[in-house]
């Protein structure tokens, strides 16, 4: 390898490493709602610092720095104007990314983070080490995260299930039944673009509480019934389809198959089963899976998993993978069938 491509391989690390002051840097403009004070046009740093509260050299100095990687841009006269992506930290938003930068970079995410080491070591969540219980107890404890956190989630969703209702057929299903769906929002957006389904939603009984007022706002709760269970414990009854999307890769394998054998025991003979999840492929190709599966092995105990990994996860779980299915989003469509009762 000759010196230039040395230097420029040295430069590419170096900038790996300013990451994490980018991921900090892009949090503080999300918490502050530049991009929401900029959307009906260019302010200069001193009136965003009126209207925040802030420094105004200090918020100059932030904004400098995002426009230099192209969040925001500089104006003449100090000016700051949003662009393509400070348009993603808006809270209203169609691809919004706020609550995901609140998220990246809360205290939990960077102290976590910073014992990564002592989670590749020893090959264990570090979350409850470094803040003293599970991610999932933290925060019942920390309501203000828990709902940075399942905006972060909503923000996501919608996208997701409009692609999985592009890349798969609900036509000859009746009832859709999303276990560990939150408020309803990824099965209120299947309903809303399969108007012959019935759908049911399970969640935790406080989930169900707090969340569920989304199915009335999207129009669609004289098709689809709330249910506060534990998946743990139980699975609704009687869907032709059952959804569990972005829920195994939160769990280790026991804990998963521990989910899997629930829905076996409720599922039709001719249902289907379908994953929402990251299926990691072979390869040094990039995808966003295999460092959202860092994220899991740090802060959750979970992992994301390649399409064998489901394949034999399935089978312990009572399934036989059929097929993965690619949607437009990272996010592919694992299906399997139930196998005969044992």
């Amino acid at each position: 390898m000759d010196r230039q491509k040395k230097l420029a391989a040295a430069i590419a690390v170096r900038d790996m490493i300013l990451n994490a002051t980018l991921t900090q840097m892009v949090c503080v403009a999300a918490r502050l709602g530049i991009a929401d004070l900029l959307k009906d046009g260019a302010k200069t740093s001193e009136e965003l610092a009126r209207l925040t509260d802030a420094d105004a050299g200090s918020l100059y100095r932030l904004l400098r720095g995002l426009a230099s990687v192209g969040v925001f841009a500089e104006t003449e006269g100090w000016k700051f104007e949003v662009t393509a992506m400070a348009d993603c930290l808006r809270s209203d938003s169609e691809f919004s990314m706020k609550a995901y930068a609140v998220w990246g970079g809360s205290e939990c995410w960077w102290r976590s983070w910073g014992n990564a080491y002592e989670a590749v070591k020893t090959g264990k969540s570090v979350f409850k080490s470094t803040l003293g219980m599970e991610i999932f107890e933290y925060f019942g404890q920390h309501p203000e995260m828990a709902d940075i956190f399942n905006t972060f989630m909503n923000e996501r969703i919608v996208p997701i299930a409009k692609a999985v209702c592009g890349a798969y057929d609900f036509s000859r299903a009746k009832k859709v039944v999303d276990i560990g769906g939150g408020g309803g929002l990824m099965l209120a957006t299947i309903l809303q673009m399969n108007p012959h389904l019935q759908g049911v939603v399970q969640d935790l009984p406080s989930v169900i509480a707090s969340e569920g007022h989304i199915i009335e706002k999207m129009g669609v709760s004289e098709r689809c019934k709330l249910v506060g269970l534990s998946f743990f414990d139980d699975v609704s009854a009687g869907g032709d389809i059952y959804i569990l999307s972005a829920i195994i890769h939160d769990w280790d394998d026991e804990s998963c198959i521990k989910i899997l054998r629930n829905c076996h025991k409720k599922i039709h003979d001719s249902g289907k089963l379908l994953l929402i999840e990251s299926v990691i492929e072979k390869g040094n190709k990039p995808q966003f899976g295999k460092l959202t599966d860092l994220n899991m092995m740090v802060l959750a105990g979970g992992k994301e998993r390649t399409a064998e990994e489901f394949r034999e996860l399935l089978l312990a779980g009572g399934f036989e993978m059929e097929r993965v299915i690619a949607t437009a989003t990272d996010m592919g469509i694992v299906e399997s069938v139930r196998k005969s009762k044992r």
